[in-house]
């Protein structure tokens, strides 16, 4: 096929509605930025003022001055796991294939999801094998495609099956519970050959409430322009409503603007990389509630399962211009990172020079909520295939608003779970092969 050909073919694939056609890196910056954070006047460091808290129709905002986040004690994980899962060879219990999510139970045993064998097994708090749930099908506690695992309260824990729309919910010593297929109304199928659907559940609650995401259907004739080859193309991003569902009604409570995307057609590829420099909202689903994460106004926002405000955390801090050594790191890292992955993407660089970036840095990059109702917000950096030392930076906020730490960690998208004092990490091998390990990390005062 010609490359003329290829670029009709990929054009008419996306203006039947298709998303992507192949996700790139994500193409961000090289230095970190200062720590950024989120806690009636209370807390803070020497010199850094304190949180300032009110209350307002019954919603906790929280202000805090961003000096407080610059003089924060550091956190740390174990070096060593208190408890693995997952091994090379031997018994099949124990050899696990694609790890999509493991949680924690208040009894104490650890539940993975292995999306590969369409199986939910549990393990004791040493890591030893106890029983297996599931199987593929389409019956009662069988899956097509399990994507999301949740404790609940006690033995009890949940799974989400994306293409039932169905959750499961097993008491790890008795069994079955139930499974329910979800409406989920307001979410319909779009697009006839790409299948997205419109509609996805972002996470389970405790309560065994959904936290969803709905793309609105873009315009009728709306296309994905590709560049010429080995050119950028910048695309805003797209607007995702956020909310809540029992399982049949959505209620809504926030917008988001998501990542901009830059298309780049090389070596007979489409990529789509985040844009350099482009702030975008982020939806975070924690054990209670959920929360709306702005990275250009530092604002982050959180609701309850029933979708009642609770809590707004802001902190005043100065945005970070962008300058010509911060795109020149960029171009450093995607040399000397991954050339074989990489190395495709480095047109971006060239093309993403100072005139077409934002005139600000993002203020932070990944967020995530905690099982105990902390806020994690990473420095904004550089992805995973473009650090060299797969490290990220975070600061810790509790749930009042008060700046509690500083730590470090490998790839958030290995972070299975975050517990009071533990994290659930999936690591692999250089044979690529998978496992959970628990780590305990130290909360100093």
């Amino acid at each position: 096929m010609s490359l003329a050909e290829l670029r009709a073919a990929i054009d008419e694939y996306l203006g039947r509605g298709a998303d992507f056609v192949k996700y790139g890196a994500a193409f961000v910056m090289a230095a970190s930025v200062p720590a950024s954070g989120c806690g009636s006047d209370i807390g803070g460091a020497a010199g850094g003022g304190a949180v300032i808290r009110t209350d307002s129709a019954g919603v906790q905002i929280a202000k805090i001055p961003a000096a407080l986040l610059d003089h924060l004690p550091e956190w740390s994980l174990a070096a060593v796991p208190e408890m693995t899962i997952g091994r090379v060879e031997g018994e099949a219990a124990y050899l696990l294939g694609e790890i999509l999510g493991a949680t924690r139970l208040e009894t104490g045993e650890t539940v993975v999801l292995d999306a590969q064998a369409k199986e939910l097994r549990v393990f004791d708090a040493a890591g030893t094998y106890l029983r297996t749930f599931g199987r593929e099908g389409d019956g009662p506690g069988e899956f097509r495609y399990p994507s999301l695992v949740r404790a609940l309260d006690g033995p009890r824990f949940a799974a989400y099956d994306r293409r039932h729309f169905a959750v499961t919910i097993w008491d790890v010593r008795s069994g079955l519970v139930s499974t329910e297929r979800t409406s989920l109304s307001g979410c319909p199928v779009r697009g006839s050959q790409s299948a997205i659907i419109a509609c996805t559940v972002h996470g389970i609650l405790a309560d065994g409430r959904f936290a969803v995401r709905y793309h609105p259907p873009r315009p009728a004739g709306a296309r994905m322009a590709l560049p010429p080859p080995g050119e950028a193309v910048n695309r805003d991003g797209l607007a995702v409503h956020v909310g809540v569902s029992d399982g049949g009604r959505i209620q809504i409570v926030d917008s988001i603007i998501g990542p901009p995307l830059t298309t780049i057609l090389a070596d007979r590829l489409v990529w789509q990389v985040p844009t350099l420099f482009r702030a975008y909202g982020q939806m975070l689903v924690g054990r209670d509630r959920i929360a709306v994460a702005d990275n250009a106004t530092f604002e982050i926002r959180s609701w309850d399962s029933s979708g009642a405000p609770r809590e707004i955390a802001r902190v005043s801090r100065a945005a970070m211009p962008v300058t010509p050594d911060r795109i020149e790191e960029i171009r450093s890292w995607a040399e000397t990172a991954r050339p074989t992955s990489i190395g495709t993407l480095l047109p971006v660089a060239e093309h993403l020079d100072g005139g077409e970036l934002g005139d600000s840095v993002p203020h932070f990059g990944d967020a995530l909520l905690d099982e105990a109702g902390r806020l994690w917000l990473a420095d904004y950096g550089p992805s995973e295939e473009m650090r060299p030392v797969q490290r990220w930076h975070w600061t810790v906020i509790d749930r009042t608003g008060v700046p509690l730490a500083r730590i470090s960690t490998g790839r958030p998208h290995d972070l299975l779970e975050i517990g009071e004092d533990y994290v659930l990490v999936r690591e692999i091998d250089e044979m690529h092969v998978g496992r959970v390990a628990m780590y305990r990390f130290e909360a100093r005062s």
